[in-house]
């Protein structure tokens, strides 16, 4: 019975070899990676690991200093604001320039409102089904102020032209041309009549 060679193993106690080497401010450092899933909010994620960091810091021994290398999040709140500024500067140039055009504050007025409550109704229906604020969905609504603007004019035109009521009609009578109508006599016709023979 042949017997089977032995393996002897040996055990160190020390640190595994390194394959990779991180250097932050000509300093060894630690590189670690926070990754989201897929359905959760990238600036939420983002906020909670940075009161998390900041608790860390206070536990962290003198010589030792954790630091923020990268953050995604702050693409994305740069655009959100920059969208936003954008989108309350159009409102407010869209206010001008239908008073420039209409000529009448309340009518201007009447449009200036219906773009807050349209976004005010989408946010709340938004939140009602649970989703959230993203540079997709401002720049939507960021369009979808145009069409509100181009509906309410049609609106506001559509409701001042019934209330001039009879006057606007006598006065598309009045200014309509007289046209002459002369009688004409009915033109005597010729009878043929055949004799018999």
């Amino acid at each position: 019975m042949n017997r089977l060679p032995q393996r002897h193993h040996t055990v160190e106690d020390g640190h595994a070899e390194a394959t990779r080497y991180v250097k932050i401010d000509i300093r060894d450092g630690m590189l670690f990676f926070v990754l989201k899933r897929s359905a959760a909010n990238t600036v939420e994620v983002s906020r909670k690991v940075r009161a998390e960091m900041e608790r860390l810091k206070t536990r962290l021994p003198a010589d030792v200093k954790i630091d923020l290398v990268l953050d995604t999040a702050d693409y994305i709140v740069d655009s959100l604001n920059n969208l936003s500024g954008t989108l309350i500067t159009g409102s407010i140039l869209v206010v001008l320039v239908t008073f420039l055009f209409l000529g009448s504050v309340r009518q201007s007025l009447i449009i200036a409102v219906t773009i807050p409550f349209s976004l005010i109704i989408t946010f709340i229906i938004l939140y009602a089904l649970g989703y959230t604020i993203n540079w997709f969905s401002l720049l939507s609504l960021g369009i979808a102020a145009g069409m509100v603007v181009d509906n309410a004019i049609v609106v506001l035109e559509n409701i001042r032209s019934p209330s001039s009521g009879a006057a606007s009609r006598e006065s598309h009578l009045l200014s309509a041309p007289p046209r002459s109508a002369s009688p004409s006599a009915p033109r005597p016709t010729r009878r043929s009549s055949s004799s018999c023979r």
